[in-house]
């Protein structure tokens, strides 16, 4: 059983959302709640919880002024999920999200299947390494 939405239950606490990278900077900002939303979701059956990386691509990112903390972003969205897991129950997983890349944004063309492919490996890349 995997855990449930993790930035829809950051806003359901009160926790604000950035209106490009939506609940990305929660790992920076209030990794306490994430990690207790990740808890919640493990002492309720989850098998596999997921780290808030949904909105944390580097373009998510960089288009609400974050670039330059991508590598914190993730692994502390990582770090919450681990501590969680460590803390509830040892034989939980832990798993990376990877979201689409909305397309169409004002004065941006559509990215490139290149653009896609190198955005969503290196998100891939530096949740392994988390």
């Amino acid at each position: 059983m995997i855990d449930g939405a993790t930035g829809t239950e950051l806003e359901r606490r009160g926790v604000p959302m950035d209106r490009e990278a939506w609940s990305a900077m929660a790992s920076l900002e209030q990794p306490d709640v994430l990690e207790s939303i990740h808890t919640d979701y493990v002492r309720a059956g989850a098998q596999v919880i997921t780290a808030n990386t949904f909105s944390s691509s580097r373009p998510m990112l960089e288009r609400a002024g974050y670039r330059d903390r991508f590598e914190k972003v993730n692994r502390s969205a990582v770090d919450a999920a681990l501590r969680a897991r460590d803390r509830a129950r040892s034989d939980v997983a832990v798993a990376g999200s990877i979201s689409h890349w909305t397309e169409g944004y004002p004065g941006r063309p559509n990215p490139s299947d290149q653009e896609l492919a190198d955005t969503f490996s290196e998100l891939a890349s530096s949740l392994h390494d988390a």
